[in-house]
């Protein structure tokens, strides 16, 4: 009745009470060991696989080098899907005003191109486009000086190397920070030339993005036949580049 060490093994013993019940070991690997626990609930790589690693989730909604590019159908398109939207391009018959607001208007449309967005021309907006074009032209003046300063002074130094000079200009400056100015609307935007380093990281990405604007601007001109090329070309033109910019450099 009284037998210390046999009543401790059966009620009372340490250990074996302590592997049935309360044995650390055995109870935290089955409710609360942090190993089979964090794998099953909170271990960081197996939830972060599921629910939010940065490489996968990365890859399929953000991953720059996997994000799918604009296909040619889908551009050539995209004046169409809202038709009447191209009749703005009438605002260019009210001089000095209604280029503004065209201005404008095309800013905003590019900004749509740069976030992926191909669905359909914008509703114009008078008045915000129009003071939107405005400043744009304004913040733009700064650049325009310094790149006229530039190309005079190459001009009057060797003539043919300014004509070199300008067409890489033409070709691999100007088109991809007007893009990024358009996004950002900041006069330092248009100086940005580290983005530059973008496009001769992806040099063959983007001379497809410019021979594919050169070939859709080629159709909408042959469209010009049916009036409707004009709109179209003019609010599609930076389609490609867009798209090349939201992949690259945003």
């Amino acid at each position: 009745e009284g037998q210390a060490p046999l009543r401790q093994g059966y009620e009372g013993q340490a250990p074996l009470r302590q592997g049935y019940e309360g044995q650390a070991p055995l109870r935290q690997g089955y409710e609360g060991q942090a190993p089979l626990r964090q794998g099953y609930e909170g271990q960081a790589p197996l939830r972060q696989g599921y629910e939010g690693q940065a490489p996968l989730r990365q890859g399929y909604e953000g991953q720059g080098k996997i994000m799918q590019t604009l296909d040619f159908n889908t551009a050539f398109k995209y004046p169409f899907n809202r038709p009447k939207g191209m009749l703005n391009i009438l605002w260019v018959l009210l001089p000095i005003i209604g280029w503004f607001a065209l201005g404008g208007y095309g800013v905003r449309i590019i900004k749509e191109f740069s976030r992926g967005e191909f669905k359909e021309l914008p509703a114009f907006k008078f008045s915000s486009d129009l003071e939107l074009g405005f400043m744009m032209f304004i913040k733009s003046i700064p650049f325009l000086v310094a790149y006229g300063i530039t190309t005079t002074i190459l001009d009057r130094v060797d003539s043919g190397l300014a004509e070199l000079v300008n067409f890489l200009i033409a070709i691999l400056v100007i088109p991809i920070l007007s893009i990024n100015f358009m996004n950002k609307e900041t006069v330092g935007s248009l100086f940005e030339f580290k983005i530059l380093k973008s496009v001769f990281d992806n040099f063959g990405d983007y001379i497809m993005a410019l021979l594919k604007s050169f070939l859709i601007g080629i159709i909408f001109l042959v469209m010009w036949i049916v009036l409707v090329g004009i709109p179209a070309g003019s609010f599609t033109k930076n389609i490609f580049l867009a798209d090349f910019y939201r992949r690259r450099v945003k």
